[in-house]
């Protein structure tokens, strides 16, 4: 029987200097106040909304505000297949491919 490996792999570059090497790249957060776009690729309404209600609960502890749409250019994609788009970048890194409509 064969097994399937899955992994995540972060698509930013490693640190420059020992400062950077904390729990996240300063130069991948997001700004005070930024809105952030988030867009659904499918899954179940019931699985959204409970993404949905803990991500929100995180505006509570940081300046940012989400706006869930289905925006293509949206800043976060969340897919709950493999395989259903190209894998959004961390933080606020630009997405290294092209993003589908």
């Amino acid at each position: 029987m064969s097994h399937v490996i899955r992994v995540c792999v972060d698509l930013a570059p490693p640190p420059k200097t020992s400062t950077e090497r904390l729990a996240l790249i300063k130069g991948n957060k997001w700004n005070a106040g930024d809105v952030i776009r988030i867009r659904f690729l499918g899954g179940a309404a019931d699985l959204q909304n409970k993404v949905k209600k803990y991500a929100v609960e995180w505006t509570k502890y940081a300046n940012l505000k989400l706006y869930f749409a289905a925006d293509p250019n949206a800043d976060i994609r969340i897919a709950s297949a493999m395989g259903r788009g190209p894998p959004s970048a961390p933080g606020a890194t630009p997405s290294p491919r092209p993003r589908r409509p």
